[in-house]
């Protein structure tokens, strides 16, 4: 059922690993069964991103990208380099042409990152901007 991996960030700080679906942006949750075998009811509101990753470490060795088919698949579009309110700096690329009021998918500008795609809560940022 759940065949995604994800780590999940929150807002109020704190990360939760797992496996989930894929999801569209406009949803107002997710479920996430933790690596205890717990199911979580997450609403995105509460997240700060989404990371779909190919493994649970935090740093990824050399390797060829998975290849995922997602519901959501975001496309090459324009660099970002998004500010967090935590003070974390992200960049990537999304189909985007202005900030939008839900949140979206950001596809990573290297493949070598642990992470395949990033949702990201809009709520979340203090800074948007277009790098190209």
């Amino acid at each position: 059922m759940f065949d995604e991996k994800l780590v999940v960030h929150f807002l109020e700080g704190g990360t939760i690993q797992g496996f989930g679906e894929n999801f569209l942006p406009g949803e107002g949750e997710i479920l996430l069964q933790d690596l205890q075998g717990k199911i979580h009811h997450i609403e995105l509101r509460t997240v700060k991103v989404i990371c779909f990753v190919k493994d649970f470490r935090t740093v990824r060795a050399e390797g060829d990208r998975k290849d995922t088919r997602f519901l959501y698949q975001a496309m090459s579009g324009r660099k970002l380099n998004l500010v967090f309110k935590d003070g974390e700096h992200l960049e990537g690329t999304a189909a985007l042409r202005e900030r939008p009021a839900q949140g979206f998918f950001l596809t990573p500008l290297s493949d070598q990152t642990n992470n395949l795609q990033i949702y990201v809560n809009p709520e979340a940022l203090l800074h948007f901007g277009f790098s190209d």
